[in-house]
């Protein structure tokens, strides 16, 4: 369900239900070494339910489901420190929904319910660590909030970049926003899905790529890049030329990663990471990274239904995917992608 790395350990979060009756998760991490073929379980604190994971140099940070705690993890001394520790009542439930860096600093969105029972009733913080270890609120106030069908939702993200000193988040239910170190500005969203007007198409996942950011849509909005002046260019539309709804970029997307020369998304439509060839000349569009970089010879399909998560270590790209963990070494990408056909020759207008 999740990847991410510290130096050379790679941790995945997987999808294992502790009762099959409730699907209450199992909350299970592993650990591994570039290279190994061997996963070790991480014994997890007696209050960290695992939800979101994010790595640097100095280990592992997980934030916990429903409670609104962050940790972190040492690899190397296998130690936990709690850095975040809500005091909820019993009506309150909190959820980490992103972490990230700004500024050098800790980010972390939360939001929740101040009360479980009244879905109005939440609110947001973006929790910003300054150096001395305090943590500061960024989150503007509860009158910035955006609606989903008639709820109202307090302002939080799920993906987030530093771009030119700025902070731009990722919000499914609020869309995209900058920060400047003072105030907030909401940026334009995405036209609506073809035949559904009242339906804007708002981002889950953000990733920097030759200096311009590119941002993948929850549903069938796709991969679009943002200018530096925050105006939106959609790489490959998801409109033909007659108006009917065609799939020309990646839909369903979970995330995105650059390798420095190549953009790749992963997600639900198609199950396969894709490659984006638009900053690379003709043919423009998305290649599939197809079944023949990652499966076994003799086997049809090994990784197709979904991928939750890519990272890369050193010179291997991995994938977090339903059907398990997978490698593929970066110096195979250029072959392995020439001769595939782009996604303007399976759905001409």
């Amino acid at each position: 369900m999740a990847i991410a790395h510290s130096k050379d350990y790679i941790f995945v979060r997987d999808s294992k239900v502790a009762d099959p009756q409730t699907l209450v998760p199992a909350y299970r991490i592993f650990m591994s070494h570039q290279g190994s073929e061997s996963w070790e379980e991480i014994r997890l604190p007696g209050e960290l339910k695992a939800f979101k994971m994010y790595g640097d140099d100095s280990g592992l940070y997980v934030s916990s489901y429903g409670n609104g705690q962050l940790w972190h993890y040492e690899p190397s001394s296998k130690e936990w420190t709690n850095l975040i520790k809500m005091q909820l009542t019993e009506k309150q439930e909190y959820y980490v929904f992103a972490i990230a860096k700004f500024n050098g600093g800790l980010l972390v969105s939360i939001a929740g319910y101040n009360d479980t029972a009244n879905s109005n009733d939440n609110t947001g913080l973006i929790l910003h660590r300054q150096p001395d270890g305090e943590w500061k609120n960024i989150a503007p106030p509860d009158s910035v909030a955006c609606f989903v069908y008639d709820h109202r939702v307090s302002l939080h993200f799920t993906d987030a970049r530093e771009w030119h000193g700025k902070l731009l988040i990722a919000s499914v239910e609020c869309g995209l926003w900058a920060y400047d170190n003072v105030s907030w500005q909401k940026l334009p969203v995405s036209p609506p899905w073809p035949g559904r007007d009242n339906i804007n198409d708002n981002p889950y996942a953000i990733e920097l790529h030759k200096d311009r950011l590119y941002v993948g849509q929850y549903s069938y909005g796709g991969v679009q890049e943002i200018q530096e002046d925050y105006s939106r260019v959609q790489v490959d539309s998801n409109t033909a030329t007659n108006g009917n709804y065609h799939v020309r970029t990646p839909i369903y997307v979970k995330t995105l990663i650059s390798t420095g020369e190549h953009l790749i998304v992963a997600g639900r439509d198609p199950g396969l990471p894709v490659v984006y060839m638009g900053d690379k000349g003709e043919p423009k569009g998305w290649r599939d990274l197809g079944y023949s970089s990652w499966c076994p010879p003799g086997s049809f399909r090994c990784i197709a239904l979904a991928t939750y998560g890519l990272d890369i270590v050193g010179d291997t790209l991995y994938a977090a995917a339903w059907e398990g963990v997978f490698k593929f070494p970066l110096s195979d990408l250029e072959k392995s992608i020439k001769d595939e056909k782009s996604y303007y020759d399976y759905y001409p207008d």
